[in-house]
């Protein structure tokens, strides 16, 4: 593994975010923007589609106002801006928190599509090597086997080998 801190180009330039971060970050904790930050991911934990449903509903309205005050409103636009309103007025009635929803089979069934396989054990790669269909001490090499000479040609020139 490469520690970017010790090469020339990467180097100096994380140096110097870590001289900023250092200096930034014991101000930052007390600041009105770090407690609006931890209000909010409370508040998201505790009723996520609450909050989801609330963005979907500002970008709803906003589509529709911009279009309607752009004269651009159309039937494919209002389609949108009614779709968005109303899926941000449902998911606005949902009240349960982040822990009661991921045990949904809904969020289970996504979190199941969306999550990285396990990676494979190490017994189940040296299994994969001696199943029978390859030898664990021959060379790794693309070339064929060389074929077998027949003991009655070793005394023989090529040239009398091939009739």
């Amino acid at each position: 593994m490469i520690d970017l801190r010790e090469t020339w180009t990467v180097g100096p330039f994380i140096r110097l975010l870590d001289a900023t971060f250092d200096r930034l970050l014991p101000a930052f904790d007390d600041s009105r923007i770090a407690s609006a930050i931890r209000a909010g991911v409370r508040y998201t934990l505790a009723a996520p589609a609450v909050v989801v449903g609330l963005a979907v509903l500002v970008v709803g309205l906003s589509l529709g106002l911009v279009s309607a005050a752009g004269g651009t409103l159309g039937t494919t636009r209002l389609g949108l801006t009614v779709g968005a309103v109303v899926a941000g007025v449902i998911a606005t009635r949902e009240r349960r928190s982040w822990a009661a929803l991921r045990e949904t089979r809904p969020v289970e069934l996504l979190v199941a599509v969306l999550e990285p396989p396990a990676p494979p054990d190490e017994s189940e790669s040296s299994a994969a090597l001696t199943d029978g269909k390859r030898d664990p001490t021959a060379p790794d090499t693309d070339e064929p086997n060389p074929p077998e000479q027949d003991a009655t040609t070793d005394d023989q020139t090529p040239a009398e080998q091939n009739p």
